[in-house]
């Protein structure tokens, strides 16, 4: 029974440290985007959307917000030609509300990108960063291991065990008894210690460290955001730098565009004055790839006129004197 405790112990704590890094994840997408004019918190339609993938808007007396939200709404009744449901039927969390009525005239539906799926990205990369997490915390207990003690007798481990333990707590123990004075012997005598400690498993911790930051790297890499390291940047040529800058802009870009194409939608149908936009952090990060793309360009005309090619950031570092 005991055993069993133990383990299911251990799983629970697995657990929570990989729900721990979900809501980190989330959290952090919850963050890319800014709206305006919303009668909610917008932290509840993030949630939707990365979660869910979707959520429904209706008009409604029901609640004081006067907007009913209902995340991952199903779509059915008369098909269009494409198969999508032209009714949308939903319940808000917890089902306390119920919606329902003709898509984009009695209901808004937000999706959170072109394909309508919520980012699975946040389960997969919780479950890399814990396993990781387990990884290193292992390797760490190898590396400062104590020297495991072995003994003849369960009257020697016993007195043995209270040493150590009142060693640990602070306790200095003298030893004056003859009896005990073998236990400290070589390994002829009733005790003797196995050196279980191994310093390179600290290589280990530092390899398990960095596979850790370029787990997340890769992660936050999809979205738009580069936390690319000093020496992996410098491996690479400008032109390789800005494909991944380009990449890591696609999925960005295309999440703006279906919730701006959302603010439009509803601000006709219901006459509010919605808007979204990237956050101050997406921005800035934003700016930067925009900076980089246009002086890539400005770059390629430079070098016809025989100007430097390199030019850092996409500005000409050539003398303007």
């Amino acid at each position: 029974m005991g055993n069993r405790y133990e383990r299911m112990k251990e799983k629970m704590q697995n657990f929570l440290t990989e729900w721990n890094y979900f809501d980190f994840l989330l959290a952090s997408l919850c963050s890319m985007f800014e709206w305006d004019g919303l009668p909610v918190e917008q932290r509840h339609l993030e949630e939707y959307l990365h979660m869910f993938g979707s959520f429904a808007v209706q008009r409604s007396d029901k609640v004081p917000e006067g907007f009913l939200f209902a995340p991952d709404p199903g779509r059915g009744d008369t098909l269009d030609q494409f198969g999508e449901g032209l009714v949308v039927h939903g319940a808000t969390w917890g089902e306390a509300f119920t919606i329902e009525g003709k898509i984009n005239e009695d209901v808004i539906v937000c999706y959170n990108n072109t394909t309508h799926t919520p980012d699975f990205d946040m389960m997969l990369y919780s479950r890399y960063l814990s396993t990781v997490d387990r990884a290193i915390m292992t390797s760490t207990k190898l590396s400062v291991f104590a020297p495991v003690f072995c003994t003849q007798d369960s009257k020697s481990q016993k007195e043995m065990e209270d040493i150590i333990d009142r060693l640990l707590e602070g306790e200095i123990k003298v030893f004056k008894d003859v009896e005990r004075e073998p236990l400290l012997q070589d390994q002829a005598q009733p005790l003797y210690s196995i050196d279980a400690v191994d310093p390179k498993r600290i290589e280990t911790v530092q390899y398990h460290s960095q596979l850790w930051m370029d787990m997340l790297r890769r992660f936050f890499a999809k979205y738009g955001i580069d936390i690319q390291s000093t020496n992996k940047r410098a491996q690479v040529s400008n032109d390789e730098a800005n494909a991944l800058d380009a990449y890591s802009w696609i999925m960005p870009l295309n999440m703006l565009k279906e919730r701006e194409a959302f603010c439009e939608r509803i601000n006709a149908v219901f006459g509010t004055s919605w808007s979204v936009r990237f956050s101050e952090l997406w921005m800035q990060e934003y700016d930067q790839y925009s900076r980089i793309t246009e002086g890539g360009e400005n770059d390629a005309e430079a070098s016809d006129d025989g100007e430097d090619p390199d030019a850092v950031d996409g500005y000409d570092t050539s003398d303007e004197s």
